[in-house]
């Protein structure tokens, strides 16, 4: 009987066979797609409810309201978008059901001129252009009791961080005390003002900072930090005045949480139109040094070939080793705030040295490779792609590990008097090696969307400060949804092999290049000589024999060299497109190799016996 229905099965024609089992699909799916069931293969779970979210969701103590503004009829939406509101479906679903009831969704469709188009213009939502001459809606109004918070246009580009912008404007308004954070700059992240008008506008971080927290602008000449500030921001700390000095370690003493940004170079007026850094700009703070045993490398900077930057600065891409980008390796993936990040950008950074003072405890956060050494920040103050590639060919690595951002936790001794005063408090002191990297051009893209501003972040910079903050008043559950996004995955082979072939080439470039230098200050030297011994025939005639040598030298020395990098970067971009090519073509053939596997058993199954 079992062989009459294989046989019957295996006569059956393979077109008859692909639309009874195509039937049979949609007789299965058309009754499960009512099943609110689904399940997260991604590897990072960003289809799935971080737990902090979760939290929230589960400690709502009254309701809240997500009216959901899209158009769903006359295919208003690009394909695109419809696919995206499908999704925010799915979210706002899984919000319904994790809190319980606490949240609930109310879905409208605002057609031109229906009462759903008038009641999203009530709400903030404003209809956004999806195509030329064609605007639609897609937005979210959250609201408890008398507070209100909108999301005017749920914009695809964003969609990795749209878990954390609901979940925070759900928590903004179920929570009427809200925390405030009091920040003092010597780098224009406040904006830049003359009179009423703005020249600079703030920066995104900034932005991000107010929507979730009070914010408080310090000029400096404070002589006491109310007691209300829960966190107190130092960006690019410079030269404090005495009393401000005075005002922070009372501060501390009292138990207040504190960010500091230093940096022995900030690059951030160049970028904001302030022209290029002409002096030594550094965050020097030796009092603090003092009162936590960790020192801050004024003068240098951190310099690393495993953590080199490619960008274009003008004059085609360069490898800058004094831009660091910070993958998973490099950030500690254990501490709250950093845990998970996986791409970080530092400009310039200084490191943090020192064991800290008995009772403080020291947790890094992130640090350089092992493959990295420190410069002189006059080295790079001004490098062009001259002065970059002789930092690439001069690095010599010290096989140390340099501390970018950490941590400090415990009683902290008094800035004034260096000693552990009566009734000090534990505080939280969190220390970071550069104040640019929080700037947009570094952190990612601002732009104006129908009079919005719109940050578009690259990477977790902006994250990095946000969290913090969030960590030391205590606010944990926002970390986990904020961090959550599709991670940076580099090819870390592909990276280890081009630093071994960088390797490779370093020793005899480097010689080329010294000989290249030795011989040019020989030819400067002999066309010296030559304009002095015009008057003796026989030693001019000797002195530009040795001029017309020392240059053929010269010339065949860089010829060399230039032959030597063509190859370098021929040899990169082969390991490049090796391992690239093997990754592409690994997953078809594991597909087809198990194709294979299936189909060999299936005629195992069905031989004739």
């Amino acid at each position: 009987m079992y062989k009459q229905i294989i046989r019957t099965i295996n006569a059956i024609p393979p077109a008859l066979t692909l639309l009874l089992l195509f039937i049979a699909l949609m007789l299965v799916a058309f009754p499960l797609k009512k099943i609110s069931s689904r399940v997260d293969l991604t590897a990072d779970q960003i289809y799935t409810l971080s737990t902090g979210s979760i939290e929230v969701l589960e400690n709502l103590d009254r309701e809240v309201t997500i009216r959901y503004y899209v158009n769903k009829s006359d295919n208003i939406l690009p394909f695109v978008l419809r696919n995206y509101a499908e999704r925010v479906n799915d979210f706002l679903a899984q919000l319904e059901q994790v809190s319980a009831g606490k949240v609930k969704v109310i879905q409208y469709d605002p057609e031109p001129d229906s009462d759903a188009a008038v009641s999203a213009e009530l709400d903030g939502i404003q209809p956004h252009s999806v195509a030329p001459g064609i605007e639609g809606f897609m937005g979210l109004s959250i609201n408890c009791l008398d507070q209100k918070r909108v999301l005017p246009f749920l914009d695809l580009n964003r969609e990795n961080t749209l878990e954390y912008d609901v979940i925070r404007k759900l928590k903004e308004v179920t929570l009427f005390n809200r925390k405030r954070v009091a920040i003092y700059s010597n780098v224009p992240a406040l904006g830049v003002y003359e009179g009423s008008e703005m020249k600079l506008p703030e920066w995104s971080l900034i932005k991000e900072l107010n929507s979730s927290y009070d914010i408080t602008h310090l000029s400096g000449l404070e002589l006491e930090i109310t007691k209300d500030v829960d966190v107190l921001m130092l960006m690019h700390p410079m030269d404090l005045a005495e009393g401000f000095e005075t005002a922070i370690d009372q501060f501390i003493q009292r138990g207040g949480k504190m960010i500091v940004m230093q940096d022995p170079l900030a690059f951030s007026f160049m970028f904001y139109g302030q022209g290029y850094v002409t002096e030594t700009v550094s965050s020097s703070w030796p009092a603090l040094e003092r009162a936590t045993g960790v020192s801050f490398s004024v003068t240098d900077t951190v310099l690393d070939m495993q953590l080199k930057t490619s960008l274009n600065r003008g004059q085609g891409p360069e490898q800058l080793n004094f831009i660091l980008t910070l993958d998973q390796n490099s950030i500690n993936q254990e501490h709250p705030i950093t845990k998970q990040m996986s791409k970080l950008v530092f400009a310039s950074s200084g490191y943090f040295s020192g064991d800290p003072r008995s009772g403080i405890k020291k947790t890094v956060l992130a640090q350089s490779t092992r493959d990295s050494m420190t410069s002189p920040i006059t080295q790079v103050m001004d490098a062009g792609k001259y002065e970059s590639e002789k930092l690439l060919r001069t690095f010599k690595a010290d096989d140390s590990h340099y501390d970018l951002a950490l941590i400090l936790e415990g009683e902290f001794p008094s800035l004034v008097s260096g000693k552990l005063e009566a009734g000090t408090q534990p505080s939280q002191i969190f220390l970071l090696g550069d104040s640019d990297f929080a700037s947009d051009p570094f952190a990612g893209q601002s732009m104006q969307v129908q009079r919005r501003h719109v940050f578009y972040p690259e990477n977790d910079n902006v994250s990095l400060v946000l969290n913090s903050v969030d960590y030391l008043v205590g606010n944990l559950d926002l970390i986990d949804a904020r961090s959550k996004t599709r991670r940076s995955r580099p090819l870390t082979k592909m990276i280890e092999l081009e630093r071994k072939t960088e390797v490779n080439y370093d020793e005899h470039l480097k010689r080329l290049d010294q000989l290249s230098e030795r011989l040019d200050r020989e030819l400067s030297n002999a066309k010296n000589t030559f304009s002095n011994t015009l008057d003796e025939p026989v030693r001019s005639r000797e002195t530009k024999a040795r001029i017309n040598d020392l240059a053929a030298q010269l010339k065949a020395t860089q010829t060399e060299a230039r032959i030597m990098r063509r190859d370098l970067r021929q040899d990169i971009d082969q390991i490049r497109n090796k391992v690239i090519g093997f990754n592409l073509l690994f997953s078809p053939i594991l597909v087809m190799l198990f194709g294979c596997v299936m189909l060999s058993f299936r005629h195992y199954k069905t031989r004739p016996r």
